[in-house]
């Protein structure tokens, strides 16, 4: 859909945006903001990957929806390490492995705080619901686990076969333990709890789904991307169905998407909630998006990127950040304008015309963007 297509005013779009828009702390959600999402069972926030301005709005979302009754997080996380994480944000006793405290140790933080004020059925619990893109990623993680469970030592031996293994080769050794795994379902029960048994079953059918879809990463992108989300949307709804309370969702903003714009032609994760009878009209998809600053980009190099090097007058984003310099902005597309109008907007210099309210419910922009502290990067 080319910019052409646009066919608004800046004027226009300046009376909705001053009329809805909402400025805002990033560091501290108003009051109405927070009821607007508290209003639904799950909000996703589709980010910009790898930035501490997105992580430090995680946890202050997290700070003004668990009052209102919100008690997950899942994160686009090597699902290997659900169980870390969840146990760290929970405040036990772990050290986190170096790829998760690189890129997800902020957040966990700010929720491992929060939950040492509350009483236990009150606290946050945080998921990992990505494949394993690291074939050793399962390796380390049962390695570290084993060290937390009794009599674990058929974990270590998995582990270590693992990790002396191609991905390729891992296949046979797990399909193995599986069957292992089945046979001696009530032994292990009894040993680590029904709950862990369930837990390392999962770990292991996730990591085979994994080495099938980074198999065909390269030769066919498409399908793997699209197997890929299947896995996603797989253990968002078993986590949705066993989830009591309301549940922040953070992913990359393709995947918040409500309808394919951007990225693989496919049915992304937002599409699917949105579309399914156990989650209608219970989602809010949320882009947060940034005006200026530094980011990573997808080759891992460090990119200066200000929007007014693509955005034209009429552009969303432009109008909406000179409108409010200083402050975050939360603006919903419930006015009939953001349905029926074509409007520019900027999506990392990627610039169309579209209908906002088929893509995303609302969009958060912050300014100064700068990569997680974690990572260790002077900036020019």
């Amino acid at each position: 859909m080319p910019y052409l297509r646009a066919d608004v005013s800046r004027e226009e779009i300046e009376a909705v945006v001053q009329e809805d828009a909402i400025a805002f702390d990033p560091q501290m959600i108003p009051g109405d903001i927070a009821d607007e999402l508290a209003a639904y069972d799950v909000v996703f926030l589709g980010e910009v990957h790898n930035l501490q301005n997105q992580a430090d709005l995680i946890g202050a979302l997290a700070t003004a929806l668990q009052p209102q009754g919100f008690r997950h997080i899942l994160l686009e996380c090597f699902h290997a390490f659900d169980w870390m994480i969840n146990a760290y944000a929970l405040g036990e006793d772990i050290s986190l492995h170096p790829y998760v405290e690189r890129y997800y140790g902020s957040v966990l933080e700010d929720v491992r705080a929060l939950n040492m004020h509350l009483p236990p059925e009150e606290r946050i619990q945080v998921h990992a619901i990505d494949i394993n893109h690291d074939a050793g990623a399962l390796g380390v993680s049962l390695q570290a686990l084993a060290a937390t469970l009794p009599d674990s030592q058929v974990l270590e031996t998995l582990a270590l076969e693992l990790l002396e293994r191609d991905p390729d080769a891992q296949t046979s050794v797990l399909e193995a333990f599986r069957d292992q795994l089945e046979e001696r379902e009530s032994e292990w029960a009894d040993r680590w709890g029904a709950e862990w048994v369930d837990q390392i079953a999962v770990m292991i059918d996730v990591q085979l789904d994994s080495i099938v879809i980074k198999q065909r990463w390269n030769s066919d992108y498409h399908g793997a991307h699209r197997l890929r989300e299947a896995v996603i949307c797989s253990l968002v709804d078993d986590l949705l169905l066993r989830a009591e309370g309301g549940t922040l969702i953070n992913m990359g903003f393709n995947h918040a998407q409500l309808t394919p714009l951007r990225g693989t032609n496919q049915e992304w994760l937002g599409e699917y909630l949105h579309e399914s009878s156990e989650h209608a009209g219970d989602v809010y998809s949320l882009c947060v998006m940034i005006t200026n600053g530094y980011r990573l980009s997808d080759e891992g190099e460090l990119v200066r990127f200000n929007l007014l090097d693509d955005s034209r007058n009429n552009e969303l984003l432009r109008v909406m950040w000179e409108n409010f310099p200083e402050a975050a902005v939360f603006l919903p597309f419930q006015a009939s304008f953001f349905h029926d109008r074509m409007i520019p907007v900027n999506l990392l210099g990627d610039v169309r015309a579209y209908h906002p309210a088929a893509v995303y419910d609302a969009l958060i922009l912050l300014h100064d963007a700068r990569p997680l502290e974690s990572l260790g990067l002077d900036l020019p």
